[in-house]
């Protein structure tokens, strides 16, 4: 401790402490926190809070009776300290006190014996006196060596009256025996100086005796004082443990019950529904943990249901529109024009219907995959989008179908306009990468108009559907509004792709050979087989009216295989009858080129039938091998390396580059009929044939003719070294019996006809 300048003591510990917990000691023990430092000290004390936040619930309804037991242990303590105290000065009183008391009373009263018999004595002359005040002084002696005997040690307060008690003891022992000592008479004159003498000791015995009954009486009475305190304190403390236990148990009772409330008003705001509440714990203990589990669980239930939410409408937009896409789906498609038709009907305006359908999309898929068909999809459906305004419904039906709902889009003379429908087909026909491929697909489209062409959904659609499929027929890459007379062609159609699917198994097509002949020598050299469908009812059907269908329904791919297989075997059939070696032509459609393993499938058959690969010829048109070129480079060079010649059918008909046309490895170029046709009256068309004969030359290739019929078509191309014709000229597509007759006839042109001549 200190003294300031004021004269207060100041606890300098203290101030040690504070500075210990960051705050600076000023004059008279001033804390200054005002560093901000000092925010520990509070931090701490914060953190004791917390801990007994912390605390279980068990150990929170103990604390009071802890805090009774604390009490009842100190109000222990101190009483058993105050009694074994008092003992001790009971057995004082017991040990010294009372003996000294007793043995003082008593020689008193021996004294006041012995002076009355002293006095006697002296007063009559007689001796019995002095022998009755010996007797008593005996006793006294007896008395004193009695007192000798008591433990002076046990209290300090005692070890003068020891001393006096033998200074007593010593004077009275002169006494008795100066008096035992005397044989004569008592002289009276002594014997009252000696009763004087013992008188001064019997008011000192008096006083002596008032002084230990003094100390008899205190230190009864400080062991009274003693028990009555520590029956008030036993008292204080009793009350002060009942006071601290009820308000601890009423404080706590209270912090339980609020947040028992609380966790009642979060169950019963969750059972309502109400997720939405803020749920604060503010305790550790088992309380805290059920208030911690209704908050986990409400925000479980915040999330589960905002996570439900979420998912509903993730549901509802998928179960309205198309996952790949995003488009609407035919649901939702339904509900947007009957909603489009109710809003005609009340202001009368058309609504166009436009079915969309993708050109050769099978190709993509049966060529990269369906992962490149699922990005081609994403794109044409982007492209439609963005080529219609935002009030029109773009919707997706399944596979390369698309459905364009135009309401109330007319120009003046109330008829959609060509404009927007070619916007359509051109934003449709832009080159797309795919897979690092470059596609450029077209789309053929249907167009219905309510209400003349259907009151309802349903049947707009359907009349849209039936004008799309009277596009394709005309060439793909073009629209069709819908006429009342497509109805039949497509009854027909379906009537043929129902036949069709039996076609095959049924054995009712077959392959014509149409010749082809080697200008120079004019004999036959080889022959295109082309195939015919012969129905039982409706006789021979022209490819022109089911290859289309075939391709489209997928059944192309089985009918191919057939003519592959059959044209081989036809083939070496002759040529093992001693007709001279051929080769046999096959045309293959788009989605045979685009099988997996197509080289091994075609060695197959080559192995099957025993035909050797050069007199294979696989014809593939330009547009076919310009739809991805990297991979039709990689496919004509499989089918290359096992050994089958390679022509592009129809040359000139697409949109070749000669970059392209060197990097791949055929051997035949085959000019198309259109060009042939003309080259004898059109100088453009003769010109082109000259420009294709010369260009393949130049490349090392040879040149085949199509759709030669004129001795002039002849002439021209003989004069411009053609290599090879086919054509009416010579021979149209005929059945296998025919043409075996033909080489057995040696058919061959006039050997009249020459070069030079012409």
């Amino acid at each position: 401790m200190e003294t300031n300048d004021y004269g207060k003591e100041t606890d300098t510990g203290f101030c040690d402490r504070a500075q210990g917990f960051g705050g600076q000691a000023r004059d008279g023990c001033e804390i200054d926190f005002s560093d901000g430092q000092g925010v520990r000290a509070v931090r701490d004390a914060g953190a004791v809070v917390k801990m007994l936040q912390r605390l279980p619930l068990l150990w929170k309804m103990l604390f009071p009776l802890a805090i009774a037991a604390v009490c009842s242990l100190v109000y222990l303590g101190s009483s058993t300290l105050v009694l074994k105290h008092n003992n001790s000065r009971l057995a004082h009183v017991r040990d010294v006190l009372f003996p000294v008391l007793e043995i003082t009373t008593d020689n008193v009263g021996a004294l006041d014996k012995i002076i009355e018999q002293l006095n006697d004595a002296a007063s009559s002359g007689e001796k019995d006196p002095l022998d009755a005040a010996a007797t008593i002084a005996a006793k006294v002696r007896a008395n004193y060596a009695r007192l000798r005997g008591i433990d002076a040690d046990k209290a300090e307060e005692f070890r003068q009256l020891a001393a006096e008690f033998d200074a007593y003891y010593s004077a009275a022992h002169a006494v008795a025996k100066e008096m035992m000592d005397k044989s004569g008479a008592p002289d009276p004159r002594s014997l009252q100086a000696m009763s004087a003498k013992l008188d001064t000791y019997r008011k000192d015995l008096l006083s002596f005796r008032d002084s230990a009954n003094s100390r008899f009486t205190g230190t009864i009475g400080d062991a009274t004082s003693d028990a009555d305190g520590a029956v008030s304190t036993g008292i204080a403390i009793g009350l002060l443990s009942l006071c601290l236990t009820l308000g601890f148990g009423i404080a706590i009772a209270r912090a339980l019950l609020r947040q028992l409330r609380q966790a009642l008003k979060v169950a019963q705001t969750v059972a309502a529904g109400d997720l939405t509440s803020r749920i604060e714990v503010t305790s550790h203990d088992e309380t805290g943990q059920l208030l911690q589990a209704l908050k986990d669980m409400n925000d479980s239930l915040a999330r589960s249901v905002d996570e439900h939410k979420r998912l509903e409408a993730l549901l509802q937009h998928q179960a309205s529109h198309d996952t790949l896409t995003g488009l609407p789906n035919r649901a939702l498609l339904q509900d947007r024009l009957k909603q489009a038709i109710a809003t005609a009907v009340r202001s009368p305006s058309p609504i166009w219907i436009i079915f969309v359908d993708l050109d050769r999309f099978k190709l993509v898929n049966d060529s990269l995959g369906h992962k490149a068909g699922d990005a081609m999809l994403k794109q044409v459906a982007a492209r439609l989008q963005s080529a219609v305004r935002e009030a029109d419904t773009v919707a997706r039906l399944g596979g390369d179908e698309f459905v364009l709902v135009l309401p109330e889009r007319i120009d003046g003379s109330g008829s959609l306009s060509a404009a927007v429908v070619q916007r359509i087909l051109d934003a449709v026909a832009q080159p797309m990468m795919i897979e690092g491929h470059e596609f450029v697909t077209t789309c053929s489209m249907g167009i219905a108009v309510h209400p003349n062409d259907g009151a309802d959904g349903e049947t707009l659609m359907t009349h849209a559907d039936i004008a799309m499929y009277c596009a394709k027929e005309v060439g793909r890459n073009n629209f069709r509004f819908y006429s009342p007379a497509m109805d039949a062609r497509i009854l027909e159609r379906l009537r043929l792709e129902g036949e069709l699917r039996h076609a095959l198994e049924r054995d009712e097509f077959e392959l014509h050979y149409q010749p082809q002949v080697d200008l120079r020598s004019g004999r036959i050299v080889g022959m295109e087989s082309l195939i015919r469908w012969n129905h039982p009812e409706l006789g021979m059907i022209s490819p022109a009216r089911f290859i289309t269908l075939a391709e489209e329904t997928g059944l192309i791919v089985p009918i191919g295989a057939w003519v592959i297989r059959t044209a081989c075997a036809q083939n070496q059939a002759w040529q093992r009858a001693g007709l001279g070696r051929l080769r046999v032509a096959v045309n293959l459609s788009a989605r045979q080129f685009a099988q997996k393993n197509l080289a091994e499938f075609i060695m197959n058959i080559l192995d099957e039938t025993g035909l050797a690969a050069e007199d294979l010829e696989i014809e593939l048109t330009e547009s076919l091998v310009m739809t991805d070129v990297e991979r039709a480079v990689g496919v004509l060079d499989d089918l290359k390396r096992i050994g089958v010649q390679l022509s592009i059918d129809d040359f000139g008909t697409g949109y070749s580059s000669l970059s392209y046309l060197k990097r791949f490895p055929i051997h035949v170029l085959k000019i198309d009929q259109s060009f042939v046709r003309d080259i004898a009256t059109g100088a453009d068309d003769a010109a082109i044939v000259a420009l294709i004969i010369s260009l393949a030359h130049s490349l090392k290739l040879n040149v085949i003719a199509e759709g030669v019929e004129t001795p002039e078509q002849l002439a021209y191309l003989n004069l411009h070294d053609c290599d090879e014709m086919q054509g009416y000229f010579f021979s149209k597509p005929v059945p296998a019996e025919a043409f075996e007759k033909m080489l057995r006839s040696g058919k061959s042109l006039s050997s009249g006809f020459d070069r030079a001549s012409a």
